[in-house]
């Protein structure tokens, strides 16, 4: 994790202890409840995305895994120290014609 993101994630946690301790926020004179505001909605979503990066720096053999652009389903099928083998599940692979150019490179034309 870079210092960027050690930094984000230690904010995360102390705006996620000042809700907890009943920390009251004030805008205009006004008090605040923070369900008035987005911030437990991002630190949800915060959360649901470090379960998922922890889970995928935990993979075993079997596991599945779904590509975020195209939607195609994979299996890991062998895991060394820097690089994880995955074979798709289906045969057909479907791309988002927009993102074809960010993943794959013309070999030969028909």
């Amino acid at each position: 994790m870079n210092s960027m993101m050690k930094e984000y994630d230690l904010l995360a946690k102390y705006l996620e202890e000042m809700i907890k301790d009943g920390c009251q926020l004030v805008h205009g004179g006004n008090l605040m409840d923070w369900s008035d505001t987005v911030i437990p909605k991002i630190l949800g979503k915060i959360n649901k995305s470090k379960k998922n990066i922890q889970n995928l720096h935990n993979l075993e053999l079997g596991d599945q895994l779904k590509h975020k652009i195209s939607g195609q389903s994979m299996t890991v099928v062998r895991i060394d120290e820097e690089t994880i083998y995955l074979n798709p599940n289906e045969t057909p692979i479907k791309y988002p014609l927009n993102h074809i150019s960010e993943e794959f490179e013309m070999l030969c034309k028909n």
